[in-house]
């Protein structure tokens, strides 16, 4: 992206992962959790979240969805890619070195609902089969409109009537 000539700011919970992440990019790096965003409101015209929204439990999916929106400028675009399934497990896998890493797998409807009450309008979903265990859901959303109207209807009249 970077080559694209797009200013890169990337977090990560894992200073393991900041590390491999700064041989890779020459952007900006540090080290967040995804549910407690620290940018300010409207920071960002893109979120590319790839492979690593399925590491967060699904009881704090809609708080890390809820920030992404927060941070994102009006009608700014979501990119978000994980593994299907409908479990929550912890794994070991020998390219990690037998490291135990945590893993909430989703259906498409299931995120599609998640992202529908974080306030995001689906734009497509398509699967990608990575093997015959492994199929990624990839998502591209955007941001509603309508969360950015409340302010200005609470200045309607009752009747909603402008004059």
């Amino acid at each position: 992206m970077e080559a694209q000539g797009f200013h890169i700011t990337g977090i990560d919970i894992s200073n393991e992962m900041l590390t491999q992440a700064r041989m890779r990019v020459r952007g900006e790096l540090g080290q967040m959790d995804m549910c407690q965003l620290t940018f300010p409101p409207a920071s960002f015209e893109g979120i590319w979240c790839c492979s690593s929204f399925f590491h967060l439990p699904k009881a704090q999916a809609t708080t890390a969805l809820s920030q992404m929106q927060r941070v994102l400028v009006p009608e700014g675009m979501l990119y978000l890619s994980l593994l299907e399934g409908r479990d929550e497990t912890w794994e070991k896998e020998s390219r990690f070195a037998g490291v135990e890493r945590f893993f909430a797998r989703y259906t498409s409807e299931e995120l599609e609902a998640l992202l529908w009450e974080a306030h995001f309008s689906l734009v497509e979903c398509w699967p990608d089969v990575a093997d015959s265990a492994h199929t990624w859901l990839n998502f591209l959303a955007k941001k509603d409109e309508e969360i950015f109207l409340g302010s200005a209807l609470k200045d309607l009249p009752k009747d909603g009537r402008t004059e």
